[in-house]
């Protein structure tokens, strides 16, 4: 699925750039703590988006960011996962020109 969405070279360059995810990344969000103090901190509204086919374990860690916000709304989009900026970056894309809050 992700070589469809992403082409051969995009795939190959997705697999030999994912290093710095496990050398950068993750180390930092290891050290990083986000709770609710932090989270009523965040003045801007918040869009998040979920896909609908996305495993229970997604929807139930975007209600629980939609209720530490101050100020967020969530879209849901049916048809797809959390690989949604993968699969369909159009249609992301379009929500951060045009926010749908679906939940």
């Amino acid at each position: 699925m992700i070589e469809s969405a992403l082409g051969r070279d995009g795939l190959e360059r997705a697999e030999r750039d994912c290093g710095y995810c496990f050398t950068g990344e993750i180390p930092s969000l290891v050290g990083w703590d986000f709770d609710e103090e932090l989270a009523r901190r965040i003045q801007q509204p918040v869009h998040l988006v979920a896909g609908g086919d996305s495993p229970p374990f997604t929807h139930r860690l975007v209600d629980y960011l939609a209720a530490m916000l101050p100020d967020s709304g969530t879209t849901v989009v049916p048809g797809h996962n959390h690989l949604l900026p993968l699969t369909a970056p159009a249609a992301l894309a379009e929500l951060t020109r045009n926010p749908v809050v679906t939940a």
